[in-house]
């Protein structure tokens, strides 16, 4: 695939090699076999520098890691995957044992749902996972200093990073086609991008996403509901079994109802439903997919349109996987059967043909539609690439596979949510104006700082996963801490779904999220770790993730003043600090001006008393130009393994902040 991007080359080097066959070398012309280009660019983006491998007439027989057969693999236990990372050639590469000293750190994006997302100082201990991979930064000074964003600028689904001996003394950081490719076409085309920046970590992301966004020219259909409005979640990491209506022989409809009249008397509005995986037809003995519709036992009309017409909400509708006997059976009556691609893990999980994709979601969303949906979010994705042999060696088969998706959304006008997707999913949907939002970090957990940063940077709203505001709902501990969850959720500019399972919600706490109506009250950027957290810690011990260390956010709140935007107020996030930390400017992004003056205001157990009535300088306090206030630590509890410890301490222990313009805070 070759990508026409609106950039000016200011000059191109190219190398090209040729062959000559040996038994008539003075009749036989020559055949350009591998080119290789290295592009830099003027105006804007004179940072930028783009390295191609072109294959003129393409190559057969290409797989050097044969599907199945992988060697320099890696083998992710979340991910429940192993995928060989050696790319079928290389170009670019750079060494990796030429940092002695350690002196640059960093940052690489990869994993289910960007979850993860490692960071640490020398490039001897760079972490890069091929197809599972994404963009990766490197820094000399987190929050201040140079830095340099590495990433595919195109054939997302086939592109590959991967560690490579060339000796025993020789270590490398190789980029290429993955190894899986059977056959490249002619004209094959496959090149990264670096992007260099002077002004830290986040704002090196920014400028990297602002280059993409302008060569794919990114937009993103309008979603003032799934993204604008307060949902509820039926994927609360439980079961719609635990329902207590459903526990007192209701069937799941009524309890969905009942959850929905309740939160209306309690003034809560919910603007869509959503449903997962639950809720479907499979088959008795085999378990595979058999039909898009709901069982009987949860929804006795045998249609999700008579819940979705009873609360007057769109439905959020999920699916992953595709039995062999799957069949669609629209409004018409007719059935319909489409050709489905075989994966590793058996007929119970397949996924549509790659010609047949685009055929395939016209059919699924126009059943879609006739049951309430307004929405659709897709799941596994990273399986459903990297185990399904027909996506993973054959060059364009998974693009087919995520247009066809994509297309037939757009069609219908429903926002798609990725979810289990990789940081090449999400680059394909540069492309993809239906992509609305896509999720971020782990199932149930609130670890999303650092995974918000790729989306971000590509213009996808990351969500969080629903949370529990009823703290004694759902099973598992990092659903606990319900007050942070939210904070999470509504920084995140995401969506934002409650999933209380039927009990009763903290009707404070959710209010607190949206105006009446269910708008919610959201930020102009998620938020994201602070650049000091990377230039400050480095690889944590075995067994513990680098945010249960060190783990502080920021977003900012942007409005117009005078026809230009103006930020006037940046928020921060504290889920665990070890000890007292001076803000610095550099945490913050955009940078704040340096003649603005600033006043900041506490939630949490450091917080002052603000209280309705009171004077404004009972809760905040002014900041002396030049000067940025300390973040108290937060306790050991929560710094040692958020979700691990007891419910009360980590609710109390958690910060917020917000820093607003001394104009701003008058004139409210």
């Amino acid at each position: 695939m070759t990508t026409h991007a609106d950039m000016s080359t200011e000059h191109t080097t190219t190398l090209t090699l040729i062959t000559t066959p040996t038994t008539t070398p003075m009749t036989t012309p020559t055949t350009t076999l591998f080119t290789t280009e290295a592009r830099q660019y003027s105006g804007q983006l004179h940072h930028v520098a783009r390295f191609v491998a072109g294959f003129p007439h393409g190559a057969s027989g290409t797989a050097a890691q044969p599907f199945g057969r992988a060697d320099n693999a890696n083998t992710l236990p979340n991910e429940n995957i192993t995928v060989g990372r050696s790319p079928l050639y290389t170009f670019p590469a750079f060494r990796t044992d030429t940092d002695p000293n350690n002196s640059l750190g960093w940052l690489s994006f990869y994993g289910h749902q960007i979850s993860g997302r490692d960071w640490d100082k020398g490039l001897g201990t760079l972490r890069v996972e091929g197809q599972l991979g994404g963009p990766v930064v490197l820094y000399r000074n987190g929050t201040h200093g140079e830095a340099v964003v590495v990433a595919p600028f195109d054939s997302f689904k086939t592109a590959t990073m991967a560690p490579l001996d060339w000796s025993n003394s020789t270590h490398a950081w190789s980029m290429g086609a993955a190894g899986s490719i059977v056959a490249l076409p002619p004209g094959f085309e496959s090149s990264f991008l670096i992007v260099a920046s002077n002004g830290g970590i986040t704002n090196a992301m920014r400028e990297y996403g602002d280059a993409m966004q302008a060569a794919y020219n990114t937009t993103r259909m309008p979603d003032p509901i799934f993204l604008g409005k307060l949902g509820y979640s039926t994927d609360d990491c439980v079961s719609e079994q635990e329902f207590p209506q459903v526990k007192a022989g209701k069937t799941v409809e009524q309890a969905f109802l009942d959850t929905f009249h309740n939160l209306q008397a309690s003034r809560i509005n919910i603007s869509f439903w959503q449903f997962d995986d639950w809720w479907y037809s499979e088959d008795a003995h085999t378990g595979g997919l058999t039909h898009w519709d709901p069982r009987t036992q949860f929804f006795p009309s045998g249609s999700l349109r008579h819940f979705s017409d009873a609360i007057a909400r769109p439905l959020l509708l999920y699916s992953a996987w595709y039995g062999e006997n799957f069949t669609i059976t629209n409004a018409d009556g007719k059935a319909l059967r489409f050709p489905l691609s075989n994966t590793v893990l058996g007929p119970t999980k397949l996924q549509p043909a790659p010609h047949a994709a685009a055929d395939f979601f016209r059919a699924l969303f126009e059943h879609g539609a006739e049951q309430g949906m307004g929405a659709y979010e897709v799941d596994f994705m990273m399986q459903t690439h990297l185990l399904t042999p027909d996506y993973v060696t054959r060059v364009g088969a998974a693009d087919q596979w995520l247009e066809g998706m994509a297309g037939a959304a757009l069609e219908r006008g429903f926002p798609l949510q990725y979810c289990w997707m990789d940081p090449s999913d999400l680059l394909s949907a540069l492309k993809f104006p239906a992509l609305t939002q896509a999720r971020a970090g782990r199932d149930c957990h609130h670890d999303i700082g650092t995974s918000s940063l790729l989306h971000w940077a590509l213009g996808i709203p990351p969500y969080k996963d629903q949370f529990a505001s009823n703290t004694t709902s759902g099973s598992k501990d990092p659903k606990a801490a319900g007050e942070l969850h939210a904070m999470v959720s509504i920084l995140s500019t995401g969506p934002v779904q409650v999933g209380d399972n039927g009990l009763d919600p903290n009707v404070t706490m959710i209010n607190a999220l949206t105006m009446s109506d269910g708008t919610l009250l959201k930020p102009s950027r998620p938020a994201t770790t602070a650049d000091s957290v990377f230039a400050l810690s480095t690889a944590p011990p075995p067994g513990q993730q680098p945010y249960q260390a060190f783990d502080i956010r920021t977003s900012c709140s942007v409005v117009q003043a005078n026809g230009e935007p103006k930020v006037m107020a940046h928020h921060v996030l504290v889920a665990a600090n070890p000890a007292p930390y001076t803000l610095v400017e550099g945490d913050l992004w955009p940078r704040p001006e340096p003649a603005t003056s600033w006043v900041y205001r506490v939630w949490g157990p450091n917080a002052r008393g603000c209280r309705h009535g009171r004077q404004q300088n009972d809760c905040i306090t002014p900041l002396d130009r030049g000067t940025w206030p300390v973040i108290q630590p937060t306790d050991e509890t929560a710094v040692a393994g958020v979700g691990k410890g007891p419910v009360g301490a980590r609710q109390s222990r958690n910060q917020a902040g917000s820093l607003s313009t001394t104009a701003a805070t008058t004139a409210a």
